[in-house]
């Protein structure tokens, strides 16, 4: 049986493996997720968001179908469709019928701030169900209103929870997610307690700043001390998950808990597809690699485009041109359109190759220093 990259990074960082071992498995290791972004436009500006506010590129309703479609016939199987918005538009629900007819093996999920409410209609109309829907949650109502910028968003939120077994399967689950920031991070606890008993699954998760306009807004080590705190107290009657996506925020974590802690929590680490778990403190702590991103998710962009990950912090105008903003040459992060006569391995292959070549060295070197140190650790 063949190891996951995620077990072979796990290996390295036990330094009972290798980096070219890694190398060398990404580019056959086919993610198991399949994120498409329906549209770039979006009813709220969030503070925390990775998109950029000001992207109003209309999305190709027709070439998107048709890549969805493409990609999700030769996804793996039981693998995970999901709706990433930026919101919910009716017309959407025509390559999610689409999907549900050609791979009824498929789990198709939603994330949404509230706002397909304004589509129930249409939604139940066509007859439509969605396996699961994760709500945006990011704090009690007046913090929750701050970090999105809105004086409604709350109240939409709440009604998308309440609203949501009507877009579900009969079995189907409602989550939470939190973005962590330097706004909310002290309201962990008043943000639990706006939780319904509808909600099983509750997922925290820092701010990922790809855009340098979203650093101010991440957790500093002293607030994330204070997240933390109430994490603790929260786990004691509510599961939680917290994740990192971002490796500079692993350290934060481990000044909270402490080296020893931590190393003897990683220690216990498990992969599983695109990431490695452990628990502390009973709360569930979870790494999505960043030396080993494209393995997390394919994304079909609203071009119906395939790009590197985190390609979505830029405008489709800047990704579409080749050009940022600040002049630099985006073109390597668009490994171009997906049509009809497009092979999901040869695109992901393409993806990895250049990932491998423009981050992975950094990216694993960086982790080595965090993860490693439990070795010299037991060393000693």
């Amino acid at each position: 049986m063949k190891h996951s990259v995620a077990d072979l990074w796990l290996a390295y960082m036990r330094q009972a493996g290798s980096a070219e071992a890694i190398r060398t498995r990404m580019p056959d290791d086919l993610p198991n997720i399949l994120s498409v972004i329906g549209t770039r436009k979006c009813n709220l500006q969030c503070r925390h968001c990775i998109f950029p506010h000001d992207d109003s590129l209309p999305a190709d309703s027709h070439a998107l179908g048709i890549a969805v479609e493409t990609i999700s016939r030769q996804m793996p199987h039981g693998f995970a469709l999901i709706h990433e918005g930026r919101t919910f538009s009716p017309e959407h629900l025509d390559w999610l019928r689409a999907v549900r007819q050609i791979r009824p093996d498929a789990y198709i999920g939603l994330i949404d701030n509230g706002s397909y409410v304004r589509h129930l209609p249409e939604i139940l109309a066509s007859g439509f169900r969605f396996d699961g829907l994760d709500i945006s949650i990011d704090g009690p109502e007046a913090v929750h209103n701050r970090q999105r910028c809105s004086t409604t968003a709350f109240r939409n939120a709440l009604t998308g929870i309440d609203a949501a077994h009507d877009i579900l399967v009969a079995n189907g689950s409602v989550s939470a997610l939190t973005t962590l920031t330097g706004l909310n991070y002290d309201t962990l606890v008043a943000t639990c307690d706006t939780l319904t008993q509808s909600i099983e699954a509750w997922h925290v998760t820092t701010v990922t700043p790809a855009r340098p306009e979203l650093m101010p807004l991440s957790v500093t080590a002293e607030q994330f001390k204070e997240s933390w705190r109430q994490l603790k107290q929260i786990s004691k009657h509510r599961p939680v998950t917290l994740k990192f996506y971002w490796t500079d925020d692993v350290p934060k974590l481990i000044e909270a808990v402490g080296r020893k802690v931590f190393d003897c929590a990683f220690s216990q680490a498990i992969a599983d597809y695109s990431s490695v778990w452990f628990e502390i403190d009973g709360i569930e702590i979870r790494y999505f690699p960043h030396s080993i991103a494209p393995k997390e998710t394919f994304v079909i962009d609203a071009d119906a485009c395939f790009r590197l990950p985190y390609a979505n912090a830029y405008s489709l105008r800047e990704l579409q041109s080749g050009i940022s903003r600040f002049g630099k040459d985006f073109s390597p992060l668009t490994v171009g359109p997906i049509g009809p006569d497009n092979t999901l391995s040869k695109l992901y292959q393409e993806c990895v190759r250049r990932w491998l070549d423009m981050h992975f060295e950094q990216a694993i070197a960086i982790e080595a220093t965090i993860f490693q140190n439990q070795n010299e650790h037991e060393r000693r």
